[in-house]
């Protein structure tokens, strides 16, 4: 699907890095009332993800959260100002399809859950862009693991962070 000379070609123009979308309310269970809400949201896909200072990181949030989210993810792009349970979908996938990211970046990483990125990653993934989606095991819709290239249970590997502390 994706051969190696695709990768090199990418990785020689633009670096070995990857664009990092978070569905920050679908990590920390809605909109970030706080900054600590959203903080605890970034160290948690901090530490899982090993987010390196290269990456490009964007996060949807919906209006009510978008401050606290800049807040907490300094150096981060936030989108999103509008209302309703999608907002911070809506803004994502926009950014997913028109932004070209697979030009640019080696792989995606998508962290969410929700089945609404199904048909976008379906796309991107055809196209020739790996997508990784990275969600908690619960709130993890089977249409989008079955467009993704790569899937990664963020319960699964928070866990063997516990058990080795």
């Amino acid at each position: 699907m994706f051969t190696n000379a695709q990768r090199r070609k990418k990785t020689n123009q633009y670096g070995d890095r990857r664009a990092i979308l978070v569905d920050l309310e679908n990590i920390i269970g809605g909109a970030a009332m706080t900054v600590d809400e959203a903080a605890w949201g970034r160290a948690i896909l901090e530490l899982v993800l090993a987010i390196r200072p290269n990456e490009h990181v964007i996060i949807g949030a919906c209006e009510k959260g978008h401050l606290n989210t800049k807040l907490a993810w300094a150096g981060a792009r936030v989108v999103g100002t509008g209302t309703g349970p999608d907002a911070a979908d809506e803004a994502l996938i926009e950014v997913l399809e028109d932004e070209e990211l697979g030009e640019r970046f080696t792989e995606i990483v998508l962290v969410t859950g929700d089945h609404g990125f199904a048909e976008t990653v379906r796309s991107l993934v055809g196209g020739g862009t790996p997508v990784t989606v990275a969600s908690w095991r619960g709130g993890l819709s089977p249409l989008l693991v079955a467009a993704a290239s790569g899937v990664i249970i963020l319960d699964e590997l928070l866990s063997t962070y516990v058990k080795a502390a």
